[in-house]
């Protein structure tokens, strides 16, 4: 019996040691991160980047050089754009966030052209003071003919493979881009982006530490079967990691990983072992002091927090798993263990910014985890086949190809399980607090637990987790909510264990927010009010609450050829998909004790603004027939539009709640109008810091003067409308 317990305690893993030097890494980062959270309180002036003079001074004739700090991307305005670095005449650099037309640009690429600078919109203010960008510039004349520095060649390797992998536009293929060469952009226009971020592999289509050693893993196995001496293989393998960095855009989590490998390797050469807490402890101060801005990236936070998880927890999670499931799945407990590891640390950060949990996260990280293997792998043969041996490396590229599409049609399908991700929402400082205070408690105790014990203890989170989701939406009361979406129309309606959401916006992290906060997990359906992307176009991020679901639209859409109908029509039918239901007027839908009747339009033209879908909510609380609140939802309607409703219906007036118009835009009502309908509560949606200027002051004037008490999300956040018999309260 004693050798046996004995022999328990050692395959019990020991508690791994924290190094000064990881402490050390934690309180820089905290020190810099509330200097500048204080600098911003203070005097924000003080921290905010300015444009250096030499470059302020240029003339639009004076061209300079600019350098690509990153992939640039289609602008949702047309164009390109990318973040830029911008080099003066007296050698000073500051940061841009630039636009342009013309080709392409990729990370580190050199170009000269000239500058036409602004500052950057209130909208971008924030983010350029964490990212140090002074300005945005527009760029013309972009001239390549500019020395590309001493790393030309692999920058010329990198244009080569992108450009070698762009001819063939499948899904398979932007995969490859992705997870080779760091290339993102064609993910989001194949769908695959939405794909990956709810089955929880955005992580794995971004470039990061996991890529780097695989590639790593994979020199260093061809130099062993060289027999090659170890200072030898520590030479190679630095190169490499110095190259990969380069030919993958030298993105923040790859230089992260190359120079934790470095000095992982140092080690030999001091005659130490490797120990990796402490070397992602060195490297984070390193990082920090090179550039302390750093400390405001999401990507590096991200990227050091997983891997600290990774060091941290995957022991004791592994001897958790073995313990409840034995010995049999070693390798699937093995990767299950890191997943659960990495991903549990960083909780309050995904929580905070993506507003999402993916459910079936530790399955698809699973099966995902030995095909990119093969993708990166197989991937790299094949680029450098394609430049020795060309017929050789396309039929290689094809098969990798194939094989990543394969892999994309798994994706496809584990997204589309019902709840295959939930809206999650919190305050992510009090999360943060409470899992470092858990992380600590954890590793201090290091406990030993049985496997009957997390057997349990799964079964119990599993049973609360079904439990909670179903009693949230039980127990809330009848709502009408105005969703903070930013620039655009997301209204969520709810009655026992029904939900509608009228409109999407185009903001998904938003969108999944607001849903969070209401405590909505599944949607039974949702009314587009009309083709506009600020109302529509964050649909597909909805697919895993609409199984099952419907999407309804305007009477005539399904037949309009206009572009936006057309694209709303694939969005329904592929990217989401769910069934397309045409709703005329009269027509009614039924939301537990609200019906919803279609009001307008009078007949569907051109899917403009003047088609929106307007529809009459009435609230019955005690069930007698009658309605005892009524709440009028008009999209983007205008004036004209609202008349001839109210010509139609002239049981409008005195209606309780009206949703203005195109974001109560001046064209959206008129005094006269919104004297008639005399609304007593008027909601507005819109974005703060806006570029349409909306909502127009004749607009809140004219609610003001018909007596109406008036909401707006840009300085309200969610307005919920309570409905009960005696009336309707507003939350803000």
């Amino acid at each position: 019996m004693r050798v046996g317990k004995d022999a328990s305690r050692r395959e019990f893993p020991p508690r791994p040691p924290v190094p000064a030097t990881f402490v050390a890494a934690v309180v820089i980062w905290l020190g810099i991160a509330l200097g500048f959270w204080g600098a911003c309180q203070i005097c924000p002036d003080a921290i905010t980047p300015q444009v250096p003079a030499g470059i302020a001074s240029l003339g639009s004739d004076e061209p300079c050089v600019v350098i690509a700090t990153q992939d640039a991307r289609v602008s949702a305005y047309g164009g390109m754009q990318c973040t830029v670095e911008v080099v003066g005449p007296d050698g000073q650099r500051c940061r841009m966030y630039g636009h342009y037309e013309g080709r392409r640009l990729l990370a580190n690429e050199r170009v000269r052209a000239r500058l036409e600078i602004s500052e950057v919109s209130p909208i971008q203010a924030q983010r350029a003071l964490t990212e140090g960008v002074c300005a945005q510039v527009r760029l013309y004349d972009l001239d390549a003919s500019v020395p590309q520095g001493p790393f030309a060649v692999v920058l010329s390797f990198r244009r080569w493979a992108v450009e070698r992998m762009s001819l063939d536009q499948s899904t398979g293929m932007a995969l490859l881009r992705a997870v080779l060469m760091g290339d993102r952009g064609a993910l989001s226009e194949s769908g695959l982006y939405e794909d990956v971020k709810v089955v929880g592999l955005a992580h794995m289509v971004a470039v990061s530490g996991a890529h780097l050693s695989i590639v790593g893993a994979g020199i260093g196995l061809l130099l062993g079967r060289m027999n090659a001496p170890r200072r030898m293989k520590v030479g190679v393998l630095s190169g490499v990691y110095a190259v990969y960095a380069l030919f993958t855009g030298l993105s923040a989590p790859v230089l992260r990983a190359a120079l934790m490998s470095l000095v992982g390797l140092c080690s030999v050469f001091a005659g130490r072992r490797a120990a990796p807490l402490s070397n992602l402890g060195a490297c984070v101060c390193l990082l920090l002091l090179v550039n302390p801005r750093s400390a405001l990236s999401v990507s590096f936070l991200l990227s050091a927090l997983s891997t600290a998880g990774i060091v941290l927890l995957t022991p004791l999670l592994e001897s958790w798993l073995q313990a409840a499931f034995g010995a049999r799945f070693g390798f699937l407990i093995q990767s299950l263990a890191l997943t659960l590891a990495a991903n549990f640390i960083i909780l309050p950060v995904t929580v905070e910014l993506f507003s999402r949990f993916s459910l079936i996260s530790p399955l698809s990280n699973l099966m995902a985890a030995p095909v990119f293997v093969v993708l990166i792998v197989g991937g790299f043969v094949s680029l450098v086949l394609c430049g020795l041996a060309p017929p050789l490396g396309d039929g290689l590229v094809w098969l990798m190809t194939k094989c990543a599409d394969l892999f994309c049609s798994l994706v496809h399908l584990m997204a589309c399980v019902p709840c295959a991700s939930v809206p999650l929402s919190g305050n992510g400082p009090v999360l943060g607090l409470a899992l470092g205070c858990g992380v600590c408690a954890l590793w201090i105790l290091w406990p030993q637990a049985r496997g009957s014990t997390v057997r349990w203890v799964m079964a119990g989170l599993l049973v609360c987790g079904i439990i909670g989701a179903g009693v949230s939406l039980r127990l809330a009361p009848d709502r009408i909510v105005c969703c903070d979406v930013g620039q655009g129309d997301a209204i969520l309606i709810t009655s026992d264990s029904s939900a509608l959401l009228v409109d999407t916006g185009q903001q998904d992290e938003d969108l999944l927010a607001a849903l969070a906060r209401a405590g909505v997990f599944h949607l039974d359906g949702v009314v587009i009010t009309h083709p506009d992307a600020d109302h529509c176009a964050s649909l597909p991020a909805l697919r895993p609450l609409l199984s099952g679901g419907v999407v309804f639209v305007a009477d005539g859409l399904g037949d309009c050829q206009c572009q936006g109908c057309q694209d709303l029509r694939v969005s329904i039918t592929q990217d989401t998909p769910a069934e397309m239901v045409e709703l005329g007027l009269g027509q009614c839908i039924k939301v537990g004790r609200f019906s919803c009747q279609v009001i307008g339009p009078r007949e569907f033209e051109d899917g403009g603004n003047g088609d929106s879908l307007c529809l009459l909510v009435s609230h019955d609380a005690n069930g007698d027939g009658r309605a005892d609140s009524r709440v009028l939802l008009t999209g983007d309607a205008e004036a004209e539009q609202i008349e001839d409703m109210l010509a139609d219906n002239p049981d409008l007036a005195g209606v309780d709640v009206f949703k203005a118009g195109h974001h109560g835009s001046r064209a959206g009502i008129t005094p006269e109008l919104a004297c008639a309908l005399d609304p007593s509560i008027c909601l507005i949606s819109v974005g703060a810091h806006n570029r349409y200027g909306h909502p127009a002051e004749s607009t809140l004037q004219a609610f003001f003067q018909a007596g109406a008490d008036v909401y707006r999300t840009d300085l309200s956040g969610d307005i919920t409308c309570v409905c009960r018999e005696e009336g309707i309260v507003v939350y803000t």
